[in-house]
């Protein structure tokens, strides 16, 4: 046996994370040069941010290919042979020629999970798409469409140009009491009406002190600003991000508890100053060293990377639940890659999630979409139409992707029930306005609803 011990070298303002990027390991050559063929990858998950490194016992000598493909989607490699005078090597992956290097030492989080990368950097690779789901007579797409956007109903006009705007600071303020459960609909409907002021419809909300004075802006440039939050109102909270050129209603994951020791994660929201019309400004991150990256790897798409993490903490987040909302999104990502298998293990912990965990819509949307992949017989379909019905009546999902496949279900069982129906339009009016490239719910509200900036 040979010995590779494989570093990744990149930086993080937050110190390590243990179980950082993604990596796999291939023999390509024997020691004669031949080719090797059928033997399968290794995969290991290495550690990011203080120059950790990872130990892999390898088949013997020959030349390996080293590929560690981070959370934006770059993928670094090197090549190196093992001799039998020289059985061990170590690997040094540097990140820093492929996606240059964070502009900030405080957007080094951002800057490693892609949300924002230097003008130099090259694009990454589109990621792999989700496993199509089906049920008993249809193929459901997990995350329709090319960027996982539900298709509108009717044809949009498209926009032939673009225009950039600026925006010197955000208005920016934490909010806890958005109406909770089905309430939540048509309050969301409502702030997007033409006539509606957004700060109106959410009146009833109490209004912490703005975001930046409540928290503490971390730090801001001409590009973005950076916010820190690190606990909310004591319930479902949201960030409410107020330009010229629109608004932004932003799910906070609160709280949100590191699964080994229990201690409280930060978040950091990222808002970007400059922005296309009609685009997007608003991401949420956890900075969390178990879990944070494979949220990144979810939100870009690569769900099986994704998997690869939360497969490590699996029996932490399932087991001992200390975070209802870090095993949700473990469900998406094990949902996502699964095929139609027998029952599990995680199954069980899904149904748990919708059981013990009302407040989070999340696990009644995972345990209906599982019902709908498993198949089965007339009492797994009426206890799957249950589910997405309960998931509406707990309101918004704090995953995006739970709000995609929200409206998947219930458009599948208002084939043939009107109530169900109208639920399935008012999700996909909202649906229509979440951005689908984020991990968490953020919901885009047009310039109109905004008194103060129309």
């Amino acid at each position: 046996m040979s010995k590779l011990e494989i570093a990744l070298d990149t930086w993080l303002a937050a110190g390590e994370v243990a179980q950082g990027v993604v990596a796999r390991v291939r023999r390509l050559a024997a020691p004669d040069g031949s080719r090797v063929r059928g033997e399968r990858p290794h995969t290991l998950v290495l550690p990011a941010g203080a120059g950790g490194a990872r130990s892999l016992d390898v088949e013997g000598p020959g030349r390996y290919l080293v590929e560690a493909t981070l959370p934006s989607g770059h993928v670094l490699s090197e090549e190196v042979d093992l001799t039998p005078d020289t059985p061990d090597a170590r690997v040094e992956l540097a990140s820093a020629p492929v996606v240059g290097h964070s502009p900030h030492e405080w957007l080094s989080w951002q800057h490693l999970t892609g949300k924002i990368r230097p003008a130099s950097a090259p694009r990454p690779a589109p990621p792999r798409s989700p496993e199509p789901m089906e049920d008993a007579g249809r193929t459901v797409i997990a995350g329709a469409g090319a960027s996982g956007r539900p298709e509108p109903e009717e044809s949009t006009t498209a926009v032939s140009a673009f225009r950039t705007r600026a925006l010197t600071e955000p208005v920016l303020a934490l909010r806890g009491g958005l109406p909770h459960g089905a309430e939540a609909w048509p309050i969301l409907a409502e702030a997007m009406a033409p006539e509606r002021d957004l700060a109106s419809v959410l009146s009833a909300s109490e209004t912490l002190p703005e975001l930046g004075a409540a928290t503490g802006s971390v730090a801001s440039d001409e590009d973005v600003a950076l916010y820190r939050v690190d606990s909310g109102p004591g319930r479902r909270s949201y960030a409410v991000v107020e330009t010229p050129d629109g608004a932004e209603l932003a799910t906070l994951p609160l709280p949100w508890q590191q699964i080994h020791t229990g201690q409280h994660c930060p978040l950091e929201l990222l808002v970007r100053k400059h922005s296309l019309d009609a685009g997007f400004r608003t991401s949420v991150s956890v900075l969390d060293p178990d879990v944070g990256t494979a949220l990144a790897y979810m939100e870009n798409g690569d769900f099986h990377d994704a998997r690869d993490i939360f497969e490590i903490a699996r029996e932490m987040l399932y087991y001992k639940i200390t975070n209802p909302l870090a095993a949700a999104a473990g469900g998406y990502m094990l949902l996502a890659t699964a095929g139609r298998e027998a029952k599990t293990d995680w199954h069980d912990w899904i149904h748990n999630l919708l059981d013990w965990f009302e407040p989070i819509p999340d696990g009644a949307v995972l345990y209906g979409t599982l019902l709908l992949r498993r198949g089965g017989d007339d009492e797994a379909l009426v206890t799957a139409r249950e589910a997405f019905v309960t998931a509406f009546e707990r309101g918004l999902p704090y995953y995006s992707l739970g709000v995609t496949w929200l409206l998947e279900g219930l458009s599948i069982f208002g084939a043939d029930d009107d109530n169900i129906a109208a639920k399935a339009r008012a999700v996909r009016r909202v649906a229509l306005a979440v951005n689908m490239d984020e991990a968490f719910t953020v919901v885009r509200f047009p310039a109109r609803t905004l008194g103060a900036a129309a």
